[in-house]
């Protein structure tokens, strides 16, 4: 029958935690680290990679709520930008005449944060990797593979 740690265990392996972490912080090795807090090395490599993974799980957390609010902000601005360039396309049906040049400006504003949209959820990089497959790949019959490879290296090429 499997023994679960009392709570008085759990608060000794937090403070030994904590103290293995400030050791490591400063470069004491894993070896000293077991002679100091007199445990074995089993232990003391057990707490380093409990450490590691929960600081691995937080810096995951933190990237995904920066990637929120950098997500949020950006649906903020092209909304904006898309209100502003309807605002100078104008409206033929309300005698609202149209600003070509600020219209343009705006629309190339929401394209911009489009791409930067794109650029932050990693979509460039899976249209990277369908090029390097199909570079990579052997040549084959199949006409709509070889259009498609085309058309995507044909369109990397005109955005650089």
């Amino acid at each position: 029958m499997p023994r679960f740690p009392t709570n008085q265990k759990k608060a000794e392996i937090a403070a030994r935690q904590k103290q293995v972490a400030a050791l490591l912080l400063n470069r004491v090795s894993q070896v000293d680290i077991a002679d100091k807090l007199n445990v074995d090395e089993a232990t003391i490599c057990r707490d380093v990679k409990a450490l590691f993974k929960k600081y691995s799980a937080e810096c995951q957390e933190d990237i995904s709520h920066h990637v929120a609010r950098e997500l949020a902000e950006l649906d903020r601005m092209e909304l904006e930008a898309s209100v502003m360039y309807q605002q100078f396309k104008g409206d033929k049906n309300k005698n609202i005449p149209t600003n070509s040049k600020e219209a343009n400006k705006w629309l190339e504003t929401r394209l911009k944060i489009k791409d930067r949209r794109s650029k932050l959820l990693g979509l460039d990089k899976l249209t990277a990797i369908t090029v390097k497959k199909l570079e990579n790949a052997e040549k084959n019959s199949d006409d709509k593979i070889t259009e498609l490879k085309e058309a995507i290296l044909t369109s990397l090429t005109k955005t650089e």
